[in-house]
């Protein structure tokens, strides 16, 4: 039986000196973005969240590695890596909570690796799915309609596991209510948006 490893970080630099660095490079990275046709919003990391990922190469996988992210997006996200990895190679990633559960599971590819220092690289991944970050990451809900979504993922989870679980039809009973009010009040949301478009008042 083989033991499973416990993942270590993937870049030898201290924490501080792996912000400053990232700060420099998205500075760096928003000028270029004025003028270039990014569509997905990049975003950096809320505090608490980690990702882990291994880089699949044709002799095997990497280790499990702690990943310095720089910034995300529902496309992709920009790490800082204590390696140069090969552009076209795939890779495994996990989106970690605080609890330290697993949010969500995601398969990439390096699309850049450009070298900034001594061992440190700047590697951009593309996600081969776009993936609604904001559904994982409650602290990047920006509006009352993902606040609702995210909270059907999550009651549509529990129904699931009451099923599996043959929990009292009650107990099941309620969480469909509760996902119906959700429901209802997602509507609600998305009629009051509607309605303040000045376009549909006839004056």
């Amino acid at each position: 039986m083989s033991k499973q490893v416990a993942p270590v970080k993937s870049l030898r630099i201290t924490d501080e000196a792996a912000k400053g660095l990232a700060e420099s490079l998205s500075r760096q990275s928003d000028a270029v973005d004025a003028t270039s046709k990014r569509r997905a919003a990049r975003m950096g990391l809320p505090a608490g969240y980690t990702v882990v990922g291994t880089f699949v190469y044709p002799c095997g996988n990497s280790a499990p590695m702690i990943l310095t992210t720089r910034d995300i997006s529902n496309g992709g996200m920009g790490i800082l890596h204590g390696s140069f990895v090969h552009p076209g190679s795939s890779c495994l990633l996990a989106i970690v909570g605080k609890d330290k559960a697993i949010l969500c599971k995601l398969k990439g590819k390096v699309v850049r690796c450009t070298h900034v220092r001594g061992s440190v690289h700047d590697i951009g991944i593309k996600f081969d799915e776009e993936v609604r970050l904001e559904l994982f990451i409650p602290a990047l809900q920006t509006s009352e309609e993902q606040v609702a979504q995210a909270a059907l993922l999550v009651l549509s989870g529990q129904v699931a596991r009451q099923v599996r679980n043959q929990d009292p039809m009650v107990e099941v009973r309620r969480t469909v209510e509760i996902m119906m009010a959700t429901v209802d009040d997602l509507g609600q949301a998305c009629a009051s948006g509607r309605n303040t478009d000045p376009g549909e008042f006839k004056v």
